[in-house]
């Protein structure tokens, strides 16, 4: 059989389709000369991670409504993010990257007066810039005692194909009595009633 001497396989000695540089790692591309490329290693690491919430109490009506306004970027107790910012017009969510994103909504609420309530949040996604779709759930039943208060978390995994179209907004649906005093919580300094949008991967 037929033996490589030592110290003679070098890059110019290799079939690759491209030619070095600094930092760079071999990688396997069938189709290219050789079969293999230098490409940049992948940085690692999560690439975006913001954070929004409400910055004061808020009560947005009766019946079905949209979380449409008092939103506000976290920006206190040495808050970080990574990459760029999300974007928010009227409770509308923008990406500022495709991707693979985790979102996750947190709400407080509570009813100083009426009946028993039951509330669904929902964090609702739309795929056309235009009409909305229930991705997520989480149900806040919140009695006639103005010292209860209730909350809940729910989360989803949005695949992020295009920024135009790919958005989020928070939704409530009043399923039982009067939502009109309905108040989700929200304060500047802490959050009470937030999102946050974790970027995992690249789409």
């Amino acid at each position: 059989a037929l033996t490589i001497a030592d110290n003679v396989v070098d890059e110019a000695n290799l079939k690759v389709s491209n030619g070095p540089s600094n930092g760079y790692m071999l990688t396997a591309q069938s189709g290219n000369t050789g079969g293999l490329t230098w490409a940049a290693a992948p940085s690692g690491g999560l690439s975006g991670a913001d954070f929004w919430r409400l910055n004061q109490d808020s009560q947005f009506g009766a019946g079905t409504q949209v979380l449409n306004a008092n939103w506000e970027r976290v920006d206190t107790v040495s808050y970080g993010s990574i990459g760029s910012a999300i974007t928010e017009s009227s409770g509308i969510f923008t990406f500022p990257s495709t991707g693979i994103w985790l979102v996750t909504f947190q709400v407080s609420a509570y009813r100083p007066s009426n009946s028993l309530q039951f509330t669904s949040f929902k964090l609702q996604v739309t795929q056309n810039n235009s009409g909305y779709d229930d991705a997520s759930a989480v149900a806040v039943t919140t009695p006639n005692n103005s010292d209860y208060r209730s909350g809940g978390v729910t989360s989803f995994i949005l695949d992020v194909t295009n920024t135009s179209n790919i958005k989020v907004r928070m939704q409530y649906n009043e399923r039982q009595g009067n939502a009109s005093d309905l108040t989700c919580f929200g304060d500047t300094a802490s959050t009470e009633t937030g999102i946050s949008f974790i970027k995992l991967a690249d789409t």
